[in-house]
């Protein structure tokens, strides 16, 4: 009788153990995907940063166009006026 009383018991222990193991086995598993998430958002908003940049530059450009052709503009406008 003592002997069947310690089977279950350990049969029990082993049970919360391998329903321990399973727990920490699905955290792992998440913790693992949130790291891999977590490498991979700032590699994902370097390349952003980098589109972002392109576009900044270009835009500068023609806002540089702009202000030329703007001030050629006024320029010729001036002359036409003292005509």
């Amino acid at each position: 009788m003592e002997l069947e009383w310690q089977l279950s018991v350990t049969l029990a222990m082993q049970t919360e153990w391998d329903q321990q193991l399973a727990q920490l086995s699905d955290e792992l598993a998440l913790k693992s995907n949130l790291l891999e998430q977590a490498k991979a958002n700032p590699a994902e908003a370097t390349k952003h940063v980098g589109q972002l940049e392109e576009i900044h530059i270009c835009m500068l450009w023609d806002h540089t166009d702009i202000q030329e052709q703007h001030s050629a503009l006024n320029a010729e406008l001036h002359n036409l006026s003292t005509l």
